[in-house]
C-alpha cells in the first residue's frame, strides 16, 4: 500500500502527462497562427460555446447579435450558421446542448476578466484571443481532471500505479483524445470523457462500499453528462461491468431500490434539476422545453452501419484507432480463457448496443473528424477492458500490451499529423487512398486526392441545379440541398459529376457532397479540397462513382466549408454518365 504522503503526490503523474501533451502540441500540432484566424472555437465547437457570450455578454439567447457582430476572427456573414443556422419565428436557434458551455464557463469568465483589463489589447467580445486560449486551457484542464478520476477508478481494482500510468498514457497518445483536447478544443468530447469517468468512479464506489452519498453525486454527474450530449446516457449500459459478478450487480440494485430508495429518488430530483438547465434554455429559445432543433438530422435505427462504423477505411473505429482493437480482442480472449462469462457478455452487449445507436445516426461517419469521435466520450468505459489483462497472473497479456503500445502511438500520432495537414481526408477515405499515403508525413500529399483520374463515359443526364449561389460565410459552411426527380439517376448511370465556377481563385475552401434517399439516409459522401498543391481552381469539376442503390437518390447536397473571404458559386451542374468506354 502507498503511504499517505505519496498518495498526495500521485497527481504529479497526470501533470507529467499534460507536460508531454503540450510538448507534442508545440512540436507538430500547434495552431501557431491563432491571432491570424486559426481558431479553437470553430465548427461544432462554436455552437457548444455560443451560449456563453450570448448569455453573459450580449444578453441575447436568440443570437440576434450575430447579424451584426464583427470580431477579430468572425464577420457577420460568417455568423449566420452558428449553432446550426436554424431560424424559427425570426429568431436564431442554437441546436447544440448547453452542457459543454456550463463546464467551459469558469474559463470563459477568466478570459473575460483578462480581455476586460486595462492592459488588454483584445476586445471583451467573447471571441478574441483570450477567449480562444481560454477554451484551449479548459480542454486541457478537463483532460487532466479526467485522468485523475480515471486513476482513482482503476485504483479500486488494485492495479499497480505504473500500469495505471501506462493506461493513461496510451489513452491520450494512442487515440484521438489528444486531438480533441489540443486542436478541436471546443468540441464536447473531452468534457464527456471527464464526466463519464466521474460517473463510473462514483457508481463503482457505491458498488464497493454501499454509501448513499455516491448515489446523489452520481445522479448529479449523470445530469451534466446528458446535457453535454444526450447519447451519453448510454453509459448506464456499462454499469454491470463495475460489479464483480451478476449476483453482486443484482444485490446492489436491490439495495438501491429497497434500502436507499429515498436517496435514489433524491438523486433523480437532482438529475432533473440539472436537466432543467437545458429545458429552460430550449424554452427560452423556442417556446417549448422539448423542442427538437436538429431538423432532419436524426437516428435511423432500422439502418445501422455496424461494419462501416467499426472497420471501413472511410471512418472505421478499429482501423483509425487500432489500439482499442488490440485491447478488446485481448480482453475477450482473456475473459474467455478464465471463464469470466459475466464480464465478457456484459462488455459485448454494452459495446454492441453503443455501436448500434451511434452507427444509426444519419451521418454515421460524423463528418470531418479524426476517427470515430463520438467514441471518445466512452473511453473510460472501454478502459475497464484493461482490468483482466493487468490482473491476469500470466504475463502474456501484459507483454502484448507493451509490444503493441509503441506502434499504436506511432500510427495515431502520424495520422493526427496527416489529418491536420489533410494528407488523409477528413472524411471519405477509400482503401486505395489510405494505403497510398499510409504513415507518410510528406506535406506534398496534402489534399492529394482532389485530383484523381476522371472516368470517361457517355452523358446520361444533365441538370443545372442553380445559376448562382451566394454562400453564408460561416467558418465552415455553405449548405445547399437540391431535390432531383427520382429516376433521373437511372440504371445505366455509373458516374456522377458536379461542376461549378468560383468567382475568384480558391483559397482554403473544400466541399462536401451528399447524395440522399427518401429517408434522408446518406448513400454517397465525399470531402474534397478545391486545389491541388499550388494549383488554385476557378472551374471546379469532380466525378465520382455512384452507389449501388443509386436509383433511390432524390436529393443532392453540396456544402462549401472553410470560406474566409467573399465567394459566389456559379452555374452548379450535376450530370450522370454511363459505364467506361
Amino acid at each position: 500500500m502507498l503511504n499517505r504522503k505519496w498518495k498526495y503526490l500521485l497527481f504529479l503523474k497526470e501533470l507529467s502527462l499534460i507536460l508531454i501533451l503540450i510538448v507534442v502540441y508545440n512540436n507538430f500540432l500547434s495552431k501557431n497562427n491563432v491571432r491570424k484566424g486559426e481558431v479553437f472555437i470553430q465548427a461544432d465547437g462554436r455552437g457548444y460555446y455560443e451560449y456563453l457570450p450570448a448569455l453573459l455578454i450580449y444578453k441575447d439567447i436568440h443570437l440576434h447579435y450575430l447579424d451584426t457582430l464583427q470580431t477579430e476572427y468572425y464577420t457577420p456573414e460568417q455568423n449566420k450558421l452558428v449553432g446550426g443556422g436554424l431560424i424559427k419565428d425570426g429568431h436564431h436557434i442554437n441546436k447544440y446542448f448547453i452542457g459543454t458551455a456550463v463546464l467551459q464557463a469558469p474559463f470563459f469568465l477568466a478570459s473575460h476578466i483578462v480581455a476586460s483589463g486595462k492592459t488588454s489589447t483584445s476586445p471583451p467580445d467573447g471571441f478574441s484571443y483570450p477567449y480562444q486560449r481560454g477554451i484551449w486551457f479548459a480542454a486541457i484542464f478537463y483532460l487532466f481532471a479526467g485522468m485523475v478520476v480515471l486513476r482513482k477508478l482503476l485504483e479500486t481494482y488494485e492495479i499497480n500505479q505504473w500500469w495505471i500510468y501506462f493506461i493513461q498514457l496510451a489513452t491520450i497518445f494512442a487515440t484521438p483524445l489528444l486531438f480533441y483536447t489540443l486542436y478541436d478544443s471546443a468540441y464536447s468530447h473531452v468534457y464527456s470523457f471527464f464526466l463519464i469517468s466521474c460517473f463510473l468512479y462514483l457508481v463503482r464506489n457505491y458498488f464497493l462500499f454501499g454509501k448513499r452519498k455516491y448515489i446523489l453525486w452520481a445522479m448529479v454527474v449523470l445530469g451534466f453528462t446528458v446535457i453535454v450530449r444526450p447519447v451519453n446516457i448510454l453509459v448506464l449500459i456499462f454499469t454491470p461491468l463495475l460489479a464483480d459478478s451478476f449476483r453482486e450487480y443484482l444485490s446492489r440494485l436491490k439495495t438501491l431500490f429497497a434500502q436507499h430508495l429515498r436517496f435514489f429518488l433524491s438523486g433523480c430530483l437532482l438529475f432533473g434539476m440539472v436537466l432543467s438547465i437545458q429545458l429552460v434554455i430550449s424554452y427560452m429559445q423556442t417556446g417549448s422545453p422539448f423542442s427538437y432543433n436538429y431538423g432532419t438530422e436524426r437516428f435511423f435505427f432500422s439502418d445501422p452501419h455496424f461494419s462501416d462504423f467499426l472497420f471501413s477505411y472511410q471512418k472505421g473505429f478499429f482501423l483509425w484507432t487500432p489500439w482499442w482493437f488490440v485491447v478488446f480482442v485481448s480482453a475477450f480472449i482473456c475473459w474467455l480463457a478464465n471463464a469470466a462469462y459475466y464480464k465478457l457478455i456484459s462488455f459485448f452487449l454494452a459495446f454492441s448496443l453503443l455501436i448500434y445507436v451511434l452507427s444509426s445516426w444519419h451521418a454515421w461517419s460524423y463528418g470531418g473528424s479524426l476517427g470515430q469521435r463520438p467514441m471518445i466520450d466512452f473511453y473510460s468505459a472501454f478502459i475497464l477492458a484493461f482490468v483482466p489483462l493487468i490482473k491476469e497472473p500470466r504475463k502474456i497479456w501484459k507483454g502484448i500490451l507493451l509490444l503493441a503500445v509503441l506502434p499504436a502511438i506511432t500510427v495515431m500520432q502520424i495520422q493526427t499529423f496527416q489529418y491536420k495537414k489533410a494528407i488523409i481526408l477528413w472524411d471519405g477515405m477509400t482503401k486505395e487512398q489510405y494505403w497510398k499515403v499510409f504513415l507518410s508525413t510528406n506535406e506534398k500529399y496534402g489534399w492529394y486526392f482532389w485530383k484523381e483520374p476522371f472516368p470517361v463515359g457517355t452523358l446520361r443526364h444533365k441538370t443545372m441545379l442553380a445559376g448562382e449561389l451566394s454562400p453564408s460565410l460561416y467558418p465552415g459552411y455553405l449548405d445547399t440541398a437540391i431535390l432531383i426527380k427520382k429516376g433521373v439517376i437511372d440504371s445505366l448511370s455509373v458516374f456522377g459529376e458536379i461542376r461549378f465556377q468560383l468567382d475568384r481563385e480558391a483559397d482554403n475552401e473544400f466541399m462536401e457532397i451528399y447524395l440522399r434517399d427518401e429517408k434522408d439516409s446518406v448513400q454517397y459522401y465525399t470531402l474534397q479540397r478545391f486545389f491541388y498543391n499550388n494549383e488554385r481552381l476557378v472551374n471546379v469539376v469532380y466525378k465520382f462513382e455512384l452507389p449501388e442503390n443509386k436509383m433511390d437518390i432524390i436529393k443532392f447536397q453540396l456544402l462549401i466549408q472553410n470560406v474566409r473571404q467573399p465567394l459566389k458559386i456559379k452555374e452548379v451542374c450535376f450530370s450522370t454518365y454511363n459505364s467506361l468506354n
